[in-house]
């Protein structure tokens, strides 16, 4: 150990008594104890544990406000602890607001490829050839850490953006955080724990109050398709407000995920997203306001039932699924529609079937587009997208809907 870099920042004054200070750090476990319900950074952050804990996206942006408080009361008492390890960092996931707790202090600073903590490639470009951090290089270090944080990785070495890995759930996390933290990320644009603590309140507080307004919509599905479950396909929301209704109509536009790709969801995702991009831009330019459902599955068919969703809303789609009917999905988006019969006059009906594979055309997906060949008759209006040139005589089915119907 480095003892005359290490005596550099132990022997400022009342030193430990500044430490004392801060409730989060724990100097002595006799003296201050972490709670039974805390785990390590590393440990929550694997696979399994995300999956046990239900880590979600708030989640993360919880954690990450309670790192960024604990980083600012360390500058506040010009305090830089060097690199963070994600082992020594605590989380107490039965508190409300998810606070953090630092342990082993003495091993503050040891940020050099001498010490044991684990230098990766990125911390090496960000800070070479660091002896001692000042403020402006913690700032550097702190930023890459709630990077961390926010997309939920214990890998050290994490890329911008990050790449696919069965480690972590990484590349879904980043997908939905707000382009201006991405911007922040890619332009190394050092942010302040200050900043980054009203950042996260604010989109925290944006997320918690859309997600008490849909808890208090009391939905129902008719009996001809499932009740609608949250497991497996969750809200994005990066905290933008809702769209203000214009003069025009309601655009009522239902989503058909008909998915073959069981382990990997970035095809359907763009063409989700992109189709989402779309219908927003249109109805903006129309005044319209969306009314907007998705039928999905995993094992068996889901759906999320008719509803207003704020501006720039968007669906997460699970990285990995069970292989579902696609008949019996069509079956569940017709009984859908159906409901919105007796909409306003001059409202309107879409369907948009997204497809990233072949379909078998079985008995149960030729009475699916039955169903919708009917809704088709009756004026809804459906647009169909595939990943590249999917061919089979299923989805030439799906794309005489849109060409010999109704278009947008």
């Amino acid at each position: 150990m480095n003892e005359d870099r290490r005596a550099v920042l132990f022997g400022q004054p009342d030193l430990l008594g500044r430490l004392r200070e801060i409730p989060a750090v724990i100097l002595d476990p006799e003296e201050r104890r972490l709670p039974s319900s805390a785990v390590s950074l590393k440990q929550c952050f694997s696979r399994d544990q995300l999956d046990d804990r239900h880590v979600d996206s708030l989640i993360l942006k919880k954690i990450a406000r309670s790192m960024a408080r604990l980083m600012k009361d360390l500058a506040d008492r010009s305090i830089c602890p060097g690199l963070y390890d994600m082992k020594d960092i605590y989380v107490d996931m039965s508190g409300e607001d998810y606070p953090v707790f630092l342990t082993r202090p003495e091993r503050f600073q040891m940020g050099d490829m001498e010490q044991d903590y684990e230098w990766f490639p990125e911390d090496e470009r960000l800070l070479p050839d660091r002896v001692l951090f000042d403020q402006k290089d913690q700032d550097k270090a702190n930023q890459r850490f709630l990077f961390r944080i926010l997309v939920g990785s214990s890998r050290g070495n994490i890329h911008f953006p990050p790449v696919r890995s069965d480690m972590d759930y990484a590349q879904i996390f980043y997908n939905i955080l707000p382009e201006d933290w991405k911007r922040w990320m890619e332009e190394e644009r050092v942010v302040s724990s200050r900043e980054w603590i009203e950042t996260l309140s604010a989109s925290i507080a944006a997320e918690e109050a859309f997600v008490r307004q849909i808890h208090d919509k009391e939905e129902n599905i008719s009996e001809a398709g499932p009740d609608p479950v949250e497991d497996g396909l969750n809200d994005r929301d990066d905290g933008f407000t809702a769209a203000v209704t214009g003069p025009g109509r309601t655009r009522h536009v239902l989503y058909l995920l008909l998915r073959t790709d069981l382990d990997c969801a970035d095809t359907m995702s763009h063409l989700l997203y992109d189709m989402q991009d779309f219908m927003e831009a249109d109805a903006g330019m129309r005044r319209d306001q969306l009314n907007t459902a998705i039928v999905y599955g995993s094992g068996s068919v889901k759906a999320r039932d008719f509803r207003c969703y704020p501006d720039r809303f968007r669906f997460q789609i699970p990285p990995y699924i069970e292989e579902y009917s696609a008949g019996e999905a069509m079956l569940v988006s017709a009984a859908l529609i159906d409901q919105i019969a007796n909409r306003e006059q001059g409202d309107s009906l879409h369907m948009v079937i997204l497809l990233d594979g072949r379909l078998p055309n079985d008995r149960i997906f030729k009475a699916g587009l039955t169903a919708l060949t009917r809704l088709q008759k009756e004026g809804v209006s459906f647009l169909v997208r595939s990943a590249g040139d999917v061919d089979c005589e299923a989805c030439s089915s799906l794309k005489d809907l849109e060409n010999n119907g109704e278009q947008l």
